[in-house]
């Protein structure tokens, strides 16, 4: 699953419309759901720093 989102976050969508149907789904939801994961632990990650307490 990792390989795929890798593809998917380097491809071009030309790239990707060229495959079949499961392989473009594949692919999509694989970038989909690396992108989610990216972004709740940046969420997290900023929240941790936001609640910090300044020295």
């Amino acid at each position: 699953m990792a390989e795929l989102a890798k593809y998917g976050m380097s491809a071009d969508a030309s790239q990707i419309r060229r495959h079949r149907d499961g392989r473009r789904l594949a692919t999509l939801l694989a970038t989909v759901a690396f992108l989610e994961a990216k972004s709740v632990d940046d969420t997290l990650e900023l929240l941790d720093l936001l609640m910090r307490p300044s020295c």
